[in-house]
This record gives structure tokens, sequence and C-alpha cells, in this order.
């Protein structure tokens, strides 16, 4: 609504006006729309666009291993060829690993040091799980055909992968990381179609 907004009040001149009020056209709200999508991914997430656009360029380059946060520096000076400060770089892991992108974790040889890891890469996981995402999905998406709590959706994802809450709800952000449901004005959640 901000960027329809700003839109017709850039373009003023051109508006119809009633009163003390300025009439949005459909040119505003194509041009909102235009706007909010550079920025919608980022958004969504949680971030600023710098940093999601610092996350998708590092990403590629994080193995199943792991980062320390020395070589997320040196990764940093290969894709953007300036050198980044010890400070930036634990604020930029911080913020990464506090939306969820990114989890923290000690490093298996020198406890000493912390190794970041994708969150994607990390699914969450119980000994007794013998479902596998997919199916998981698709029995959420049968159980809850009309908009749901989230505690809904946890719980009965607790049931169906017979996990702890704790995993249920991880699992519950990647499926609203992934863009499968959506929040409605009521508050309660529905699946993209």
């Amino acid at each position: 609504m901000a960027f329809i907004k700003a839109h017709a009040l850039l373009n003023f001149m051109q508006r119809k006006k009633v009163d003390n009020s300025i009439i949005v056209e459909r040119e505003d709200v194509e041009a909102g729309f235009q706007l909010y999508y550079t920025i919608s991914e980022a958004n969504e997430v949680g971030l600023s666009p710098e940093i999601y656009s610092i996350y998708q360029k590092i990403k590629p380059h994080i193995s199943n291993e792991g980062v320390t946060r020395n070589d997320f520096q040196s990764i940093y000076f290969k894709e953007f060829y300036k050198p980044l400060g010890s400070k930036r770089s634990m604020e930029i892991l911080d913020i990464l690993t506090s939306c969820g992108l990114l989890v923290e974790d000690l490093d298996p040889q020198d406890k000493r040091k912390k190794r970041y890891y994708l969150a994607e890469k990390i699914l969450p996981a119980s000994e007794g799980e013998n479902k596998s995402i997919p199916e998981v999905y698709e029995a959420l998406r049968e159980k809850l055909a009309k908009p749901f709590y989230t505690h809904e959706a946890t719980q009965l994802i607790m049931q169906i992968k017979q996990c702890s809450p704790e995993e249920a709800e991880n699992f519950f952000e990647l499926i609203k990381k992934e863009g499968k449901v959506f929040r409605n004005p009521y508050g309660l959640w529905e699946w993209v179609k």
C-alpha cells in the first residue's frame, strides 16, 4: 500500500483529486506491485535487501561442512571484491542465523570456533521418522484443507512425523519459507493453490 500511495503522490499532477485526496489509478497499483516485487523475497524472510543479496551470493559457496567466520569473510571478498571487517561479518552472520537461513554450531575439530551451516540442508529429523518431506506435506494439505492456526499445523506434524514440538515448528517454518502457505486477513494460514 505504501508503494502504491507513494507512486500516486509522485504523479499527483496527473491524478484526479477529490477534496484534499488524490485518486489512485491502476497504473499506481501496478507500479506499487512492481516495486514491492524487487524486495518481496527479502522482506518475506525478514531481511534487508542488502543482507539478502549477500546471503544469495555466499549460499552456493557453503558446503555441507559449513563455514567459519574467516571462510565467510574470504567468500565475501571473492564475491564483492572488498574486505569485510570482523565486526560486520559477525553482525551479518548473527542476522542470517536469527532469521533461520543459517544454523550456528561448534566446529567439530576446534570447539573454540563456530561453524555456520545452511539451514535448508539441515532438515528436522527424528529417529522414528518414516515419512519423507513430500509425504508429510501432502498429509498436511489433506488434513488441513480449511484455514488453520499455527498450533494446529505443528500438532499434526508432530503426529505424522513422530517428532518433538521444536522439530514440528522447524518443519512448519520450512513450509512457510518455501511459500507453500500464506496468512489470510483473519490471521489463519491457507495453502497456496
